[in-house]
């Protein structure tokens, strides 16, 4: 199967839960490129992030507790 036809058929699956498509769709293309032996940012064409600082930080805990 063609991995436009997979997401098509996920997207119809999925319907309005768009949290779950998100998950399979990461999944899917992280499956291909393993399986192609690429990473990721090349499989998808684009330049390697090699040396990018990031300043994101995703916590799980409460607004007031992370402002401490």
């Amino acid at each position: 199967m063609e991995l436009s036809s997979a997401l098509a058929l996920l997207r119809a699956e999925c319907g309005d839960r768009y949290s779950l498509l998100a998950g399979l769709d990461i999944a899917l293309y992280d499956y291909v490129s393993r399986r192609l032996d690429l990473p990721l940012w090349q499989y998808l064409g684009l330049p390697d992030p090699s040396g990018r600082e990031s300043s994101f930080t995703i916590s799980i805990d409460t607004p007031g507790m992370i402002e401490k």
